[in-house]
């Protein structure tokens, strides 16, 4: 073959490696550029000198910025390799290596081990395969793994790119063509058929070593007709699937960019300072780019080519996802084309699975769900979501059976289902996904309701199919946590729409599961939507209901309890004159414990003394558990009042009375209140061991009843009363309380665990936990934080002002 010219080959080898990176074919970047696909296919392979106006046409349609198109025009027309990294000798086709290459240790350290010889067998002869979504970096990284490679192999290195990324992928002829003249075979002496290729392609792979890199591999048949003969080749494969029909081979998923990765990324295309003068915003664009290095470079260059722009504002920009896909799109190429190419290869059916999985709310789809949008039936939507993970649009989620889609993915397929589908029709397929939701809404809050009534089923008479099935209340639990921003995104649906009855329906069902979990939903604005719609159905009774449900939020979660009070006492008002004690017992309690947080204790006593009597008139079990509760509250006013024997005697009474067995949720969360309670005023007295004991006993009940909040405020009381008999435990146990508390984002439990804690510490992790408890206590204006903001000022640390 004729001698090659190794400026030309590092000319080739750069511009075949941004074009492949822009997802181009050929033909593509010729358009572009306004020169011939001949032109293009000459210099890629080194057979001409590239002219500089050439180079600029060619940069200008790659959409070069900065360092990389000074690169690409200082390989033109130069007789030597200039600032290009050339191909070692008898390498072919492997493009230069990315000076800016960031990460990946872990993976090319996988690479590198492939290729380590191995005592009593051969140095290689394995096939690996790379997979990863379009944008990951999968051909950054073979090229580094290549380059660092290429000395194991005799300088038998082939780096074949088969236009899996943009355009149509190369038919085994052409593949077969191509690596034929890697491998030395002129012109000339091609055989014209493809199975004499074959058969010569084998003959010349059948000894070794070497070194095969085949980007973007399309399908599994693809790959099988390249790989070569001899068991001393090691073929590395990248490819947006796993290639699954591929056997006896390695397989390395790649994931996106590490959230430091992707900083570093960003400071070595911007510079470090540029990055540094606004790390939040440059933290915030990464995550919007989903940490995929493609779409990273592309709007770092868009930031090159605008220095007026800010970061802040380019990830302004990027919130809104269509202006995210239309930016991230730059003309037409790069992450957009190599969607739009992945999308053009998809059956009907997988197409429609994509599109409709778009439109679900939350990041996980599943099988059932996506069954849901689609129609198809639930066995087959999870084999067509397995397909498309294979193709690298869906990623697997932590969670069995469920997929995640990637931001850029998910506004592509939202633009796609807009482009293809009739508004009435999305609308149709957003309703059922949202009647599904809330008919699992009301199927997992029975397990909740302590006076279980007939199911009320939500959404229309014929529930949507497949129905959510749960068996227990921990399944129960695991929906309702699991789903809760895609049935809060239905609640909101179905109350735009003005399906009034829905959204109280839901409301109801809910109460219980938000009594537990505060911090699921902004569970405010979902009874300010409840109570709207009772007003809209001018519904008296139901709106008293919604503004009770609406005080115990404003009052227990968000510890604002006078704005809480304000909507018992017209719920109260209501039940007073309607004589519905039932309704009055429960809205008394809560008005009885936001007045004893206020610190209104006369009205405390009232108002639970009133709720008691509601209790004790009537028969049921329940009710029997709701008066010892309100007992044990009028034990912590006593408390509150100083009356601390009283306190103590009566809630002896309560803990005593309790039904046998105790079993039920709520009891077990009486004798936690009860014995959390006796607890506090051992404490007050010093009474250690007698506090541990009672906060032993609230902990073995909360743990029954799986109240995560009540579980916190125990584990912090206990600690609190260890730290004087058992510091080690103490330590333990408060750090469970702290942990918890942060899962649940429970922030004033937090910050009242974490100084427990910290007066059991020293050096910089007591310093570290005082600090986030005066960050959360400057960030709350309720009476607790006010009272641990005293706390904190009476005991100063350093920076703590």
């Amino acid at each position: 073959m004729k001698p090659r010219d190794r400026a030309n080959d590092a000319f080739g080898s750069a511009l075949r490696h941004h074009r492949l990176l822009a997802g181009l074919t050929q033909g593509d970047l010729a358009e572009a550029a306004h020169v011939s696909i001949r032109t293009v296919r000459n210099l890629e392979r080194g057979g001409v000198a590239a002219q500089r106006r050439t180079a600029e046409l060619l940069a200008d349609a790659l959409g070069l910025h900065g360092p990389a198109r000074q690169r690409l025009l200082a390989a033109a027309g130069r007789p030597h390799h200039g600032e290009a990294t050339a191909p070692a000798a008898g390498v072919f086709g492997l493009p230069p290596d990315l000076p800016d290459f960031v990460g990946r240790e872990a993976e090319l350290d996988w690479l590198l081990a492939l290729g380590e010889p191995v005592p009593g067998e051969d140095p290689a002869g394995t096939v690996a395969v790379i997979s990863g979504p379009p944008g990951v970096g999968k051909t950054a990284l073979l090229v580094r793994a290549a380059h660092r490679l290429a000395g194991r192999f005799a300088g038998r290195v082939v780096f074949l790119g088969l236009g899996g990324a943009g355009g149509e992928p190369l038919t085994a002829d052409e593949a077969l063509a191509d690596l034929l003249a890697a491998l030395g075979v002129a012109a000339e002496r091609l055989p014209a058929s493809g199975g004499e290729r074959v058969t010569l392609y084998r003959m010349l792979t059948a000894d070794g070593p070497g070194l095969l890199v085949l980007d973007n591999v399309t399908s599994e048949e693809q790959a099988r007709s390249l790989l070569p003969a001899g068991r001393r080749w090691l073929t590395l494969l990248s490819s947006r699937g796993s290639l699954a029909g591929l056997t006896a081979v390695r397989r390395l998923p790649v994931d996106p960019l590490s959230d430091a990765e992707s900083r570093l990324l960003l400071a070595g295309l911007l510079g470090a300072g540029r990055v540094a003068r606004a790390p939040m915003a440059a933290a915030e664009l990464a995550a919007l780019c989903g940490r995929l290095p493609l779409a990273l470079r592309l709007v770092a260059g868009r930031l090159l080519d605008r220095p007026q722009w800010s970061i802040e504002a380019l990830a302004e920009s990027l919130r809104d996802e269509r202006r995210r896909a239309d930016l991230l799109g730059a003309g037409d190429h790069a992450t957009r084309r190599a969607l739009v190419v992945s999308y053009r290869r998809l059956g009907d059916q997988e197409r429609l699975v994509l599109r409709r999985a778009a439109l679900l709310p939350g990041a996980a789809v599943s099988a059932v769900s996506a069954a849901v949008a689609t129609g198809i039936d639930p066995a087959d939507t999870a084999d067509l979501l397995d397909s498309l993970a294979d193709t690298g649009l869906l990623s697997p989620a932590p969670q069995a059976d469920r997929y995640l889609l990637h931001d850029l993915v998910r506004a592509f397929a939202q633009e796609r289902a807009e482009a293809e589908e009739a508004p009435a029709d999305r609308d149709r397929t957003l309703d059922r996904i949202a009647d599904w939701l809330l008919a699992g809404v009301s199927e997992a809050a029975r397990w909740f309701d302590p006076h279980p009534d007939p199911v009320e089923r939500l959404g229309p008479a014929a529930t949507p199919a497949p129905a959510v099935e749960l068996r227990s209340a921990a399944e129960a639990e695991s929906w309702l946590t699991g789903a809760r921003v895609e049935w809060w995104w239905a609640i909101r649906r179905v109350a735009l729409a003005g399906r009034h009855e829905t959204v109280l329906t839901a409301a109801r069902a809910l109460y219980w599961y938000a009594d537990s979990h505060y911090h699921a939903v902004p569970w405010v604005e979902l009874f300010d939507l409840s109570v709207a719609a009772a007003q809209a159905l001018d519904d008296q009774r139901e709106e008293a209901l919604q503004r009770r449900d609406r005080g115990w939020a404003y009052g227990t979660v968000l510890r604002r309890p006078l704005d809480g009070l304000a909507d018992l006492d017209r719920a109260m008002a209501y039940f007073e004159r309607a004589a519905a004690d039932s309704a009055l017992g429960l809205t008394a309690w809560i008005a009885s414990q936001l007045n004893l947080m206020a610190g209104r204790l006369d009205e405390a006593t009232v108002a639970c003394r009133r709720a008691l009597a509601v209790f004790e008139a009537a028969t049921g079990a329940q009710d029997r558990i709701m008066a010892g509760t309100c007992r044990t509250g009028l034990a912590q006013i006593e408390a509150a009042q100083g009356e601390h024997d009283a306190a103590i005697a009566r809630l002896g009474a309560v803990i005593a009375g309790a039904g046998p067995g105790g079993t039920a949720i709520r009891e077990q969360l009486t004798l936690t209140r009860a014995n959390l309670t006796l607890a506090g005023l051992y404490q007050h007295r010093r009474q250690w061991v007698a506090a541990v004991a009672a906060g032993r006993r609230a902990l073995d009940h909360v743990t029954v009843s799986n109240h995560p909040i009540a579980y916190v405020r125990v584990l912090t009381v206990l600690g609190t009363a260890l730290a004087h008999t058992e510091p080690a435990e103490a330590r333990v146990v408060l750090r469970q309380a702290v942990r918890t508390a942060r899962d649940n984002f429970d922030l004033i439990d937090e910050a009242t665990a974490g100084l427990a804690l910290a007066d059991l510490l020293t050096g910089a992790e007591r310093a570290e936990l005082r600090h986030r408890a005066a960050e959360i206590c400057g960030a709350l204006a309720t009476p607790e934080a006010e009272r641990l903001r005293a706390r904190i000022a009476a005991d100063p640390f350093p920076g703590a002002g």
